[in-house]
């Protein structure tokens, strides 16, 4: 989930972009103000571009780090179904290694589906039980 690097990089690019554009009269004062006000809006396309692309580009290369929260899937073969439940990653790892995550109170140990994204979180697959015990 990057929405929150999107917004704090956006913010910041958006402050270096309004003092841009109003030190500009101050250093050539014979900029009108329409130009001014298209220096904004093309210092705010830039700031959403880079924005995104930082925020796409950034899981990649540092991985799922440890804290995050990650969306842990385990197939039920007995019930034929996927139960999706909300964890924290207990290590930094990248995809399609083995991670330990934490789920309620046991630590387990998954494999690195997805990177998260700009709103969903990194995806771990966890294999289920293999000591099916049938009384």
């Amino acid at each position: 989930m990057r929405i929150i690097l999107f917004s704090q990089i956006f913010a910041m690019l958006t402050v270096l972009g309004v003092v841009g554009v109003f030190a500009i009269p101050f250093l050539a004062p014979s900029i009108g103000a329409a130009n001014i006000l298209l220096g904004l809006i093309q210092f705010e396309a830039i700031a959403a571009v880079l924005s995104a692309g930082i925020s796409y580009s950034l899981p990649p290369i540092v991985g799922i780090m440890k804290g995050e929260n990650v969306l842990i899937l385990t197939h039920d073969p007995m019930r034929n179904r996927t139960i999706v439940k909300i964890g924290t990653a207990l290590e930094t790892k990248k995809k399609g290694q083995e991670i330990k995550v934490i789920s309620g109170s046991a630590p387990e140990t998954g494999i690195v589906q997805e990177y998260s994204g700009i709103v969903t979180p990194a995806r771990v697959s966890i294999k289920a039980e293999e000591n099916i015990k049938v009384i």
